[in-house]
């Protein structure tokens, strides 16, 4: 846990919280965008997802 708090917050609170997906709104609901929509946060959220995936599988020793 320390571990991964030092190395990253955003990461810990991805594994605490749950990964978040680019989304937009259309009409009174929520939609994943597509890949080609995404902006630099959006890339940056979907990076960060795979970071704390990663760091879970090494922890397991699922790799």
């Amino acid at each position: 846990m320390m571990l991964i708090q030092a190395n990253d917050l955003v990461v810990w609170d991805i594994i605490m919280d749950g990964p978040s997906l680019p989304q937009k709104q259309e009409g009174e609901i929520l939609v994943p965008t597509s890949k080609k929509e995404w902006n630099e946060e959006d890339r940056r959220s979907i990076q960060l997802n795979a970071k704390a995936m990663h760091t879970l599988f090494c922890a397991f020793g699922l790799e």
